[in-house]
Order: structure tokens, then sequence, then C-alpha cells
């Protein structure tokens, strides 16, 4: 972190003598309790080159922080402004409609009175300063959104921005494969289920697939894309099998691939597996870093079989996943069954290389 980058985010404390208001808390307060947080680092336009941004973000699971800078030339200066505020996630329901799953707005601020470095007797990073400007940064994933200077003014423009995630190439894919720590809640009515698994992802190909399901069910199921990286998921509980009346913690976890539930009968869910045979399941990410997951079937032909939801779940109870380099998100709404609550959230945390050693004593 530069010398200037670490002295704005401790002047904050001195924008708070000065009576600035930050943002609150984020107010998504809804089903999913688990906020969807952007990558850290440098953001860039690839279209227009435009970028100098780069922040951090506190992972603090209620109360997430964002902090940086943005540099820019402007009148043939250099110029550097800072920023801080809190994470504002948005609903659900907001994601839906908007694409936009948090925000982040903030007054942007330099300092002045800065000592000079190169000065033995140095006296810090100055004096925080409004610029009376303003930032607004959209997300619409992990890694791509929308950033808006000085938004709601005659002046505002916007430039979409992606986060330079692996280095060199900037656009580089991040692979998820590898070793996850997973909790998952599968909320139904006043039932409620929480597992605790290991989960290894292993990257794999998608050649040639079909898809069960009536024609506009179809039409609406997500499907991995040619360029989406795609990984089939072995699973196992940590804490051993519950009473084999209730799903175990497995099971909640292929609950949220709706489509192939392994209790599913198959005249009601069209899914071949049914009764208590596993089906293999997959997740992918896209380009952007969102995706999907599915429960699907396997021919010895090699054909993959995907499955459509029965007619009574809701629409968008399609799984959702939400990826950024060491979590992984996962949700999914439905079925109205037991009540309009219905849900299952899933949240993956990547484990190094060798974590469980492979003869545990």
């Amino acid at each position: 972190m530069s010398k200037g980058f670490k002295a704005g985010f401790i002047s904050l404390f001195v924008m708070g003598a000065m009576g600035i208001a930050l943002a609150q808390t984020p107010g998504n307060s809804e089903l999913f309790k688990t906020p969807l947080i952007p990558a850290a680092g440098a953001w860039y336009s690839p279209a227009s080159n435009f970028g100098g941004i780069t922040f951090d973000v506190s992972h603090d699971a209620d109360h997430p922080v964002a902090f940086g800078e943005w540099q820019f030339q402007e009148d043939g200066a250099s110029r550097t402004v800072f920023f801080q505020a809190d994470m504002q996630s948005r609903s659900d329901a907001e994601f839906g409609s908007t694409g936009i799953y948090a925000t982040l707005d903030s007054p942007t601020f330099t300092f002045i009175g800065r000592g000079d470095y190169g000065d033995p007797d140095y006296l810090g990073s100055g004096t925080a300063q409004l610029t009376g400007r303003s930032i607004r940064i959209e997300f619409h994933s992990s890694r791509e959104a929308t950033f808006i200077d000085n938004p709601g003014q005659p002046d505002e423009r916007q430039h979409h921005i992606v986060a330079a995630v692996r280095g060199l190439p900037l656009t580089a894919a991040e692979d998820y494969s590898g070793t996850w720590i997973a909790v998952a809640r599968w909320q139904m009515g006043d039932f409620r289920r929480l597992a605790e698994l290991r989960l290894t992802l292993t990257a794999r190909e998608l050649g040639e697939f079909q898809v069960i399901g009536p024609a506009a069910a179809i039409a609406t199921l997500p499907i991995p894309g040619t360029q989406s990286r795609l990984y089939s998921v072995a699973c196992e509980e940590l804490n051993g099998r519950n009473d084999p009346l209730r799903l175990d913690g497995c099971e909640v976890f292929r609950a949220a691939a709706s489509e192939c539930n392994p209790y599913s009968d198959i005249n009601e869910y069209h899914c071949l597996p049914g009764g208590f045979g596993n089906p293999p399941t997959l997740i992918w990410v896209n380009p952007d870093e969102t995706g999907s997951m599915a429960n699907v079937t396997e021919d010895l032909d090699g054909v993959t079989s995907f499955y459509t939801l029965p007619d009574y779940w809701f629409p968008a109870s399609y799984p959702r996943t939400f990826a950024a380099q060491d979590r992984i998100t996962i949700r999914t709404l439905g079925p109205p069954i037991m009540s309009e609550d219905d849900h299952v959230e899933i949240v993956l945390f990547r484990l190094p290389s060798g974590f469980y050693s492979a003869d545990p004593p």
C-alpha cells in the first residue's frame, strides 16, 4: 500500500471529527445474510483505458467498508482523491430488477498541509479536505461495476470498469478448483437446517448436453456458456451424518440446485436420480464471476442432462453463484411450499492447498 493511500485511510478519523457523515450500515436485512463483496485491488475500463481506481474492502460479514483512491490527470497535472464508505448491499429483489447487488457512495477528499517525506522531521499526512464532489460505484458482480463521477450533477460521467484480479493479463480468469470449507443454511417455513461441509471443486469440460423440461421453462434455465468455468463438486459433511430421517449436510447443499433433489419423485420433478441416489452436482462461473449450479445426470454415452424446475417454483428460483477470489456465495429461492421466504444460502471459503492431509492421523 502506498504511503498516501494508507494516510488517506487513517485520516478518516479526522473526517469524523469534522462531522462528515459517512454511509450507514448496509440495508439488506432480507432473506440472505451474507454480503456480496467485490474484488479488492485495481479497477479499470478495458474499452477506454479509464482507471486509476484502487480500493480495499474489509471482510466484515455485517459491515463491510471500502476505502481507496482515484488517480487521474486534470489540466495536465496528476491528481489523487480518496474515498471511504460502507458497502451498501441491495436486496435480492433490487438485484433482480436492476442487476446491482451493492453500491458505494462517498464524498471525495484530499489532504492539505502534507509533510515532505524527504524531510527528516516528516510530520504526517496532513488534514483531510473535502473536494465538494463525490463518487458512486454500482457493482453488478464481484468483477464488473459502473463508476459514476459526481452522480446526480450536470457534469456526471459514467464508466464501465472491471477488476484486475490476477495481474497481467489484467483480465485473466480466476481458477476456483481446489478444496473449500462451506456453511449452508436451508430455511423452509419454520424448518431450518444448517450444515458444515468440505467441498472439492474439480475443473471439467461440458461436452454434449440436453435440457429436459417444458419449452417455456427451458428458455429460462441457466446453462454454462462456452466461456464459463465449470466444476464438478465432491461433498463431505464435516460433522457426520445426522438423523437419517432428515437431510444430511450434502443433501442440503444439493437442495440449492433444486432441479434434481435427491428425494424427488421422477413423475413430479422430471428428475432421473430420485430416492437416495445422489446426482452429480456442477458449479459454474461466467466471465463476470456470476453463475449457477445444477444437479445433473450423465448417461453412459457422455451426454449430460439438465432439468427444469417444477411449475410451482418461483421463476427466479434457479440458484445463483457469486464468486470473488477466495469466496463463493450461492443463493436459491423457493419453493414456496411452506412460506414465500423459503431459501437456501451457502458460503464457500477457499482453503490453502494441502490444508487437509491425504492420510489424517
